[in-house]
């Protein structure tokens, strides 16, 4: 029993030591990922985009737009921390500042004055009058080449 008693006591003490060099690697991973990590520089009242990569179940990730916003920024809890109000349930999130991007919202076209959202006025035909899209020629439609000598009897 012995034994046992000493190699737990050897396990248990190698076990704090691998937890203390993993808490002390990870600690100076992130002093250097933080040290590295740019993007503009933003404060308390800015609206930004959030990043979240999630994917939605029934939606293709490849036309999925991953940034969700504007968020406001709350508080600056340090150099690359902030603090986040989401749009929608108003919830207040956490993030690091490589997920956060500022929001510019849409300028409206200078040459035709419409703005961002709004529906654009039925496209004047050639005879001078508005044409309805409903109005539009349709394509006729063939059989392929290979039903040609195919015959239905209707």
């Amino acid at each position: 029993m012995d034994y046992f008693r000493r190699l737990r006591e050897r396990l248990h003490t190698v076990h704090q030591l691998a937890r203390r060099t993993l808490e002390g690697a990870g600690a100076r991973q992130k002093r250097a990922y933080d040290t590295r990590a740019h993007g503009p520089m933003l404060g308390a009242g800015d609206r930004v985009w959030v990043f979240c990569p999630q994917r939605k179940r029934g939606l293709t990730p490849k036309l999925m737009s991953h940034w969700q916003g504007p968020g406001e920024i709350l508080e600056q809890l340090s150099e690359v921390v902030f603090r986040v109000h989401m749009p929608g349930r108003g919830r207040r999130v956490v993030l690091h500042k490589d997920r956060l991007a500022p929001y510019h919202p849409l300028a409206p076209n200078p040459q035709t004055g419409v703005q961002p959202g709004d529906s654009l006025p039925p496209t004047p035909s050639p005879d001078g009058g508005a044409m309805d899209p409903q109005s539009r020629p349709k394509r006729t439609r063939r059989r392929p080449g290979y039903l040609l000598d195919y015959r239905v009897d209707s």
